[in-house]
């Protein structure tokens, strides 16, 4: 495993051709703060903050993302050609971004986690927003992996590793997974429905029964705003739009 770096960032960025800046921190309490403060700053589409080491990182719905030695915990600043109504579409493309980093064995599950082939979670995602009238300003997309580590206290939680049959590392992740979402993200900018198509064919979730509060019932797929569509057990058609969806084994 190479120790995580500067150094072994540039490389890997090098190596996958993505040109923004990567700026390293050894240790933080959030890349997602890092990176706002970048962008107040005016930091440039695709900047990206990787941390050694992050103390209060955040999930979704304020959960708390624990990031041991061998996760990766980064920012992607982005800066698309968007309206605030479309922002749906960039959740979805960070989610397909990471399948395409760390290969086709790996699933999504609505929104944003990517699951390993076992159903156990290796990645999540998490998106902020900030406006400009109707235009979209920054979006500050927060993506964490477990590499070669996976927290002991986050219940079904796998790392990256115990699914490949090849060395991995952080820095190859990190750079891998930014470049592939910025060119997702270009695409969702001009082709959005090509997107939600590619994140269909990767979605576990959908055609899986699945609990929703106290509801359950099956996920037939996801609106245009990328919310999903559960067929309830008395035949009702409920839309997701945020919220704890779980995967109701069979």
């Amino acid at each position: 495993m190479t120790s995580l770096s500067q150094a072994s960032l540039d490389a890997a960025a090098q190596r996958v051709g993505h040109t923004a800046t990567v700026v390293y921190v050894p240790e933080t309490t959030s890349t997602m703060h890092d990176a706002r403060q970048l962008a107040a700053q005016g930091a440039g589409h695709g900047t990206v903050v990787v941390a050694g080491q992050q103390s209060q990182g955040r999930g979704r719905l304020q959960r708390v993302w624990s990031s041991p030695g061998g996760s990766l915990a980064m920012t992607i600043i982005a800066r698309p050609a968007m309206n605030v109504s479309d922002i749906g579409i960039v959740s979805l493309a960070a989610a397909v971004a990471i399948k395409r980093a760390i290969g086709s064995r790996f699933g999504i599950k609505w929104p944003n986690d990517v699951l390993g082939p076992d159903g156990q979670k290796v990645a999540g995602v998490l998106c902020e927003l900030e406006t400009a009238g109707r235009r979209v300003d920054v979006v500050l997309v927060g993506i964490g992996v477990n590499v070669t580590e996976a927290p002991n206290d986050v219940p079904h939680a796998a790392c990256l590793a115990d699914y490949l049959d090849h060395k991995v590392d952080v820095a190859s992740v990190a750079m891998a997974t930014a470049s592939a979402f910025l060119t997702v993200l270009e695409l969702a900018e001009s082709d959005p429905a090509a997107v939600m198509a590619e994140w269909r064919e990767g979605a576990v979730t959908i055609g899986h029964r699945v609990r929703v509060g106290g509801t359950e019932g099956v996920a037939t797929g996801i609106t245009t705003d990328g919310a999903l569509i559960v067929r309830t057990d008395d035949d009702a058609a409920l839309v997701v739009h945020a919220g704890d969806v779980l995967h109701v084994l069979p």
